[in-house]
C-alpha cells in the first residue's frame, strides 16, 4: 500500500491499494451529527482501525527506506574508499553524499516521514471523534430524558 498526501489539501487524501487509487475527505469521515450517529458510532472503531492500519504500513515503509539507505550508504562508502586516492572520513562521507542514488534515497525517507507524521495526526483525529461521539451520545440521552420530563 502507497500513501500519497496532495500538499495543498489538508483534508483529502489518496490512498493507492493493490494500485487502485482511494480519495479519502477526512472532514466528511470525521463529521457526525444527530442524524448519522447511530451509523458513525457503529463505523467508529472500523475507521479507526483502518487509518491506524494505515499509519503502520507507512511506518513499515519508513523504515524500509530507512534500511536501505543504510545498506546504500555503506555501499557507496566502499566505493569512496576504492576510488579516492586518500580517503578521510569527511571526504567518504561527502562522495556518499553527493552520489544521486543516495540523495533520492534521502528524500525518499523525507516522503514517508511527512507521511507518517500526518497519519499519526490522522489517526489520533479518529481516537478524539470517538471521544467526542461518546460525549454526543451522552448528550443526546440526557436531552431525551429531558424531553420525557
Amino acid at each position: 500500500m502507497y500513501q500519497e498526501i496532495d500538499e495543498n489539501t489538508t483534508m483529502s487524501i489518496t490512498l493507492i491499494q493493490n494500485g487502485v487509487p482511494q480519495q479519502h475527505n477526512l472532514q466528511d469521515e470525521l463529521a457526525f451529527s444527530e442524524q448519522t450517529f447511530n451509523f458513525d458510532l457503529a463505523n467508529q472503531s472500523a475507521s479507526y482501525a483502518f487509518w491506524s492500519q494505515v499509519l503502520v504500513s507507512a511506518k513499515s515503509k519508513l523504515e524500509e527506506a530507512r534500511l536501505n539507505g543504510q545498506v546504500l550508504h555503506a555501499q557507496i562508502a566502499n566505493e569512496a574508499r576504492t576510488e579516492l586516492s586518500k580517503p578521510s572520513v569527511a571526504t567518504v562521507e561527502d562522495y556518499v553524499l553527493a552520489k544521486a542514488e543516495y540523495q533520492q534515497n534521502l528524500q525518499q525517507q523525507l516522503d514517508w516521514q511527512t507521511q507518517v507524521d500526518k497519519l499519526n495526526y490522522i489517526v489520533k483525529s479518529f481516537d478524539q471523534r470517538s471521544n467526542m461521539l461518546s460525549q454526543f451520545g451522552a448528550n443526546l440521552r440526557k436531552n431525551l430524558d429531558n424531553i420525557a420530563r
